[in-house]
């Protein structure tokens, strides 16, 4: 797809408006590498369909023979990711979002969720077959995971499947015992 410069100039001001401060590390590629890029993936991809690779969800999975069951759910399309809240301790440099807004209440799909009552309650109106849990760092708000997941395991299907997005930094044993439980 060969792209005016006008067209090219208005697709990078559109990513830095959307990735921020981010935008400074993106590599701005020039039309003949994006080609060679493009050929080189095609060749790629046909390489490892021949060695059995299972392409899914419309084909933009390169091999989903092993994804683990939250990220399957997350490709079919039948799970909800709430953002607890907007605050993070890592500064890590591909994340498009700024980390430092200490949202008042979670959120998901720009619904906001004041009660985790409400939010179990639109689980099972959209019959979704798993919840993540993301942020910002989630084990900012640890207190507020588990009055949501309790919510959720109290109001919602026995099989729903309940997963979190985390750096890993600030988790306790006990707070995965009590997870657990």
């Amino acid at each position: 797809m060969k792209l005016s410069s006008y067209e090219r100039e208005r697709l990078i001001i559109s990513n830095e408006n959307e990735y921020g401060r981010n935008s400074a590390y993106f590599n701005w590629i020039s039309e003949e590498e994006a080609q060679a890029a493009e050929k080189e993936r095609d060749t790629l991809v046909e390489e490892i369909r021949t060695l059995g690779a299972q392409f899914d969800f419309l084909g933009s999975k390169a091999d989903s023979r092993f994804l683990s069951r939250g990220c399957r759910l997350c490709g079919e399309g039948s799970w909800s990711c709430l953002f607890i809240n907007g605050m993070c301790n890592a500064s890590c440099f591909y994340c498009p979002s700024r980390q430092d807004d200490a949202m008042i209440k979670p959120t998901t799909n720009t619904l906001e969720f004041d009660t985790p009552r409400k939010y179990a309650q639109y689980v099972n109106f959209f019959g979704f077959k798993g919840v993540s849990f993301s942020g910002g760092e989630p084990f900012l708000t640890f207190d507020r995971i588990l009055n949501y997941l309790k919510e959720i395991r109290k109001q919602c299907s026995n099989e729903i499947y309940v997963w979190l997005y985390t750096n890993g930094v600030l988790i306790k044993e006990e707070q995965l015992k009590m997870l657990k439980n």
